[in-house]
């Protein structure tokens, strides 16, 4: 065997073992990008499910305990819209959330009554079955879902909220968002106090 053979042979060994490890490291590299992605998916279902929807949060009172509480009583009127039109009057379905949310540092807010109304005004949806007690700087929320277009493009919340007399006045606003192919929409809507 001449000295071009041992050479040949040497580099034939470490191409071989260059061959070996190379797939070795993209083996180990390819485990490595599949934990991280079991760990980051576990991690974004984790944050989903916190971000989820949930039926409205507060204390629930039996009516004569929101009574004793309540010095100031108020109803707020808050448009919603379960479906805007387009192209020439296609509905086009939104999901809205209503927010009601206790600006008061001090104080709690008592929401007495949430209901849903449609385009002809009549009663959709009582949200409420007891009144519910927002601690201050809380925030309750209600949901219509998308699907759900039993309100009609004029639909309405009717919001009966009480608090003490020197209570900040809660900010209630609906958001309706909706989203199709490549296209969205967006809109808000705050609510004005009525006369009940």
């Amino acid at each position: 065997m001449n000295d071009s053979d041992n050479i040949g042979s040497l580099l034939s060994r470490a191409s071989d073992r260059f061959v070996y490890i190379a797939v070795a490291a993209v083996i180990a590299l390819i485990v490595i990008l599949i934990a991280i992605m079991i760990a980051v998916k576990g991690k974004v279902e984790h944050v989903e499910d916190q971000l989820r929807y949930r039926a409205p949060r507060g204390t629930t009172l039996a009516g004569d305990e929101s009574e004793g509480e309540a010095q100031l009583e108020r109803t707020v009127y808050v448009p919603v819209y379960s479906h805007v039109y387009i192209h020439e009057g296609v509905p086009y379905n939104l999901t809205t959330t209503l927010s009601v949310r206790n600006t008061d540092t001090n104080r709690s807010l008592i929401v007495k009554s949430a209901r849903y109304h449609d385009s002809d005004g009549k009663l959709v949806q009582s949200y409420l079955d007891q009144p519910l007690k927002i601690g201050p700087l809380a925030t309750t929320e209600f949901l219509v879902a998308e699907k759900d277009s039993r309100g009609g493009s004029g639909a309405s919340f009717v919001i009966g909220w009480a608090g003490h007399e020197q209570i900040n006045p809660p900010i209630i606003e609906a958001v309706m968002i909706g989203a199709s192919g490549q296209q969205g929409i967006s809109l808000t809507s705050r609510g004005i106090v009525i006369e009940p």
